[in-house]
């Protein structure tokens, strides 16, 4: 499963991924390809979208994130 293979080297036991946060437009191509890519690899996901014309990508909040 894609948690054991992110597991670090030497790591006996498989760690178990939190969610993955999927940040942008919901109607995004770009969105739905990282979308289609985590479904593939059986990734847990939560998409959280977000107004660009709102300019919400440029929140403090969620500048402070990346």
């Amino acid at each position: 499963t894609i948690s054991q293979s992110l597991s670090p080297a030497g790591c006996s036991r498989p760690r178990k991924m939190a969610p993955v946060k999927v940040f942008g437009p919901g109607k995004s191509r770009n969105v739905a390809r990282v979308l289609m890519c985590l479904v593939e690899v059986g990734v847990e996901y939560e998409v959280v979208d977000m107004d660009l014309k709102a300019l919400e990508h440029k929140s403090p909040e969620h500048l402070a994130r990346n």
